[in-house]
């Protein structure tokens, strides 16, 4: 059984207090330590101080390829004190989670990939295309003046979540960008921060400037207060908590949405987009369709879109056939089915996948418990302002199928982290660019369930840890 200890940069003596990790089958699966959040001050001092100056004394190509060589221990080296192979993290994960292996794997690359592309993602998100601005802290407009391109902070709290380990590749821009990290990782789900910190620590990164701080929530709460600057992952209770604090960046859900012109209704290729942006990544992506929306007829979509994510593939996660993820807390599978069927019951809307699939949506299987995918057929006279209890994010391979009229189609798809379109209707395009309350508008019709880090994702994340000033400099 695996143990996720602290790793602060400084050797430890005091003994480690842990808690059981428990997977999808009921058994602990590993142990993660209970670090004592009155320490956590003095490691974040030592991340802001000689955790910085030892990222600054590092050139940015050295650094950059540090950050590369990371990408590689993280994807096939034997890592941390109990030389944990990435057979052995994918186990642990997959049993954390429920995720299907293939969905782990994945994620696996996605991660390395973003440490191997850092220079590449600086530059597209950098003033001028120049790397370089992280060291000399400005740039010139090409208008006879230079601004200043400053670090709002000189560390950044990370606290990682326990839905997916992709999550963590938007986080490693920072590292480039010579912010030192400290890393509360999520209690259900360590190991992929743990591998993280590793894997940085084997490629050379100094060890004070990328610590991990497993334990309590206290612990991740005194990090974000101690350090200059944060970066979170979680639902809208956490949102809440920092709506207003600047210095604290939090993703939240998704509510990502595709929409289907009719005449793009019945192709075959849209409705197999469709089923892979409700089944990839085991559903629980920011970037998975939560709504799709039609100006065609939407109970003929709901029931193709029905057809396709029936009799997925349920069986043990660690099978290459898996599909459907088990469900760690199976409380929560049940609170989730009497969500759905509670809410069914007021308005004009059907679970169609029951249609072409004959199982539960809560299944019970080897002592195992999954959600069966879920489409949703839903009335848009039942909606408010766009709004539908229903017609939200869930942790699981689930979407809702709305139809319609042409003059609601900006209401429906508006809040959204990802929209995606299949129309011919320019004038459509325009409309969802000019609305902010859209981060990501894919126009093309091209399905992006995989974050591309040159595209901004709420935003690019050095828009937040740097800022601008007015600087006028003395040669």
């Amino acid at each position: 059984m695996r143990q996720i200890v602290a790793a602060t940069g400084t050797d430890r003596q005091e003994p480690v207090v842990t808690a059981d990790v428990t997977g999808f089958e009921g058994d602990p699966i590993g142990a993660v330590e209970r670090f004592p959040s009155m320490e956590v001050p003095s490691v974040i001092e030592r991340n802001q101080h000689q955790g910085k100056a030892a990222l600054n004394a590092l050139d940015s190509g050295e650094l950059v390829s540090m950050l590369a060589e990371a990408g590689s221990h993280f994807a096939k080296g034997t890592l941390g004190p109990e030389n944990t192979t990435v057979d052995e993290y994918v186990t642990n994960v997959v049993r954390a989670t429920g995720l299907p292996v293939r969905a782990v794997r994945e994620a696996v690359t996605a991660i390395r990939s973003a440490l191997e592309s850092v220079d590449t993602t600086l530059r597209s998100q950098l003033p001028g295309d120049d790397v370089t601005v992280i060291d000399t802290l400005q740039y010139d407009t090409g208008t006879e003046r230079t601004v200043g391109y400053v670090p709002r902070g000189r560390n950044l709290a990370l606290l990682t979540p326990s839905n997916h380990p992709a999550v963590v590749a938007l986080s490693v821009v920072a590292l480039g960008a010579k912010y030192p990290m400290a890393i509360r990782p999520s209690n259900q789900e360590p190991f992929t921060a743990a591998r993280l910190v590793h894997a940085l620590h084997e490629a050379g990164l100094p060890k004070e400037s990328v610590v991990l701080l497993p334990g309590e929530r206290e612990v991740g709460q005194t990090a974000v207060e101690q350090s200059d600057l944060a970066l979170g992952f979680g639902g809208p209770d956490l949102q809440n908590r920092y709506a207003d604090v600047s210095n604290v960046k939090i993703h939240g859900p998704g509510n990502s949405k595709i929409f289907v012109d009719s005449d793009y209704l019945q192709r075959d290729e849209v409705l197999d987009m469709c089923r892979t942006a409700v089944m990839t990544g085991g559903g629980r992506a920011c970037t998975n369709a939560t709504q799709i929306v039609t100006t065609g007829d939407g109970s003929l979509l709901a029931k193709k879109l029905a057809q396709r994510v029936a009799g997925a593939t349920v069986t043990a996660p660690l099978s290459e056939r898996a599909e459907v993820p088990a469900v760690v807390a199976p409380a929560e599978a049940d609170r989730i089915d009497r969500l759905i069927d509670t809410n069914l019951t007021t308005g004009a809307g059907e679970d169609l996948t029951a249609r072409y699939d004959d199982r539960d949506r809560v299944i019970e299987q080897n002592g195992i418990t999954y959600l069966r995918p879920t489409v949703l057929h839903l009335d848009w006279n039942d909606f408010d302002d766009g709004r539908h209890v229903l017609a939200s994010e869930l942790p699981f391979q689930y979407t809702v199928v709305v139809q319609v009229p042409k003059t609601d189609i900006g209401t429906a798809l508006s809040d959204s982290l990802a929209v995606t379109t299949f129309t011919h209707d320019d004038g459509l395009e325009e409309t969802l660019l000019r609305d902010s309350s859209i981060e990501k508008l894919f126009a093309n019709g091209e399905m992006v369930s995989d974050i591309d880090l040159r595209e901004p994702h709420q935003g690019f994340l050095t828009d937040f840890l740097f800022r601008k000033q007015a600087y006028r400099p003395s040669k």
